[in-house]
């Protein structure tokens, strides 16, 4: 891939999931409002990764301590709703539902990379372990799962 093609990847990458899960929703006759969130969502941060990959000096001044507690705050926030069954993994706002883990976790695996090349290893453990205990009171074994196989190869690499 070429290098200007390489820093759209998310786009490239996400559209063939956007569109088969549309085409299967429509097709399925799942309500329009449903699908069209998932395409309004694809707009908005295929967006916001042409606005970051242009001004890519913003994310080098990010403190990355500051965005893993912006990371964990935001797993918090899944518990001010009730949830399903006991189960909270979504941030409802009016009829949009964001499943927070899939959003927050890339961000915060980014974050604790840096803090590993930074030697910061105090830091990560600490947030390591209150992001352990967001998901396992959320209760989501995949999220889970994923999460603790993940850090793992974070904490081998160390």
């Amino acid at each position: 891939m070429t290098k200007g093609l390489w820093k759209y990847t998310p786009i490239i990458t996400m559209f063939p999931a956007i569109a088969i899960g549309t085409t299967a929703m429509f097709l399925s006759g799942i309500s329009v409002s449903i699908y069209i969130q998932n395409i309004i969502c694809f707009i908005v941060l295929s967006l916001c990764n042409i606005f970051f990959l242009k001004r890519n000096n913003i994310l080098n001044r990010l403190n990355p301590i500051i965005l893993i507690i912006v990371c964990i705050v935001a797993l918090l926030f899944t518990f001010i709703d009730p949830g399903i069954e006991g189960v909270h993994r979504w941030i409802v706002i009016g009829p949009i539902g964001l499943y927070i883990s899939v959003i927050v976790l890339p961000v915060f695996f980014i974050n604790v990379w840096c803090l590993l090349e930074k030697e910061k290893t105090w830091y990560l453990i600490i947030a390591i372990i209150f992001v352990s205990i967001i998901l396992t009171l959320q209760p989501d074994a995949s999220i889970m799962t994923a999460f603790t196989v993940t850090c793992i190869l974070f904490l081998w690499k160390k």
